[in-house]
């Protein structure tokens, strides 16, 4: 909400996958980063070394940021990834941003690949069933009320948005009758 209009939230402009300014950086590295979607974030990437012969990544992490998780990792195959690294420091740069050193804990051999994987965690706010990411899209805030208030169907299509949220659907546009659209909100709605 803070950086992005009605009409780019509605636009997808403000996913997470989404390159609002096309530096080759998605939104979700760019926030987990410390930066806004809009800033080229060519100097606040992660960074790779060697050192002792160990490979080690330094990226930056916002501490304070419950909605993401960061994940480093290791592989000898660029197929199969694993946590297995360790910290080797972390540092304070500014309020709730650190710079974060880990090391892979396998000596480099022939073949030694490090990443960092961000991922979004579930993450509901204001605690009323609907997450962030879905009623930020589709109604451009988390208000709740009216047509945007969980338990309301604003198509009608006879699913809530507390459903279509559960889901990933669109709530302002019915569900064509036996799309995987409905499949999926029908699957939910009997097994929740």
């Amino acid at each position: 909400m803070a950086n992005f209009s009605a009409v780019q939230l509605a636009n997808g402009m403000a996913d997470d996958s989404a390159d609002a300014n096309g530096d080759g950086t998605v939104n979700l590295l760019a926030y987990a980063s410390g930066l806004t979607p809009f800033q080229f974030a060519v100097t606040s990437l992660p960074t790779s070394s060697v050192v002792s012969n160990r490979l080690r990544l330094s990226f930056l992490r916002m501490s304070a940021a419950p909605d993401v998780a960061y994940f480093p990792e290791v592989s000898s195959d660029l197929r199969t990834w694993t946590a297995d690294t360790s910290v080797v420091s972390v540092t304070p740069i500014s309020a709730g941003l650190e710079r974060v050193l880990v090391q892979d804990n396998v000596a480099a051999g022939p073949r030694r690949f490090m990443r960092l994987r961000v991922e979004r965690t579930v993450f509901d706010s204001n605690g009323d069933g609907l997450l962030d990411d879905w009623q930020l899209r589709y109604f451009g805030s988390l208000s709740g009320s009216g047509n945007a208030a969980p338990l309301a169907d604003p198509e009608p299509d006879g699913f809530s948005n507390i459903e279509e949220s559960a889901v990933g659907t669109n709530p302002t546009t019915a569900a064509a009758p036996n799309s995987a659209e409905v499949l999926a909100l029908t699957v939910w709605t009997n097994l929740r």
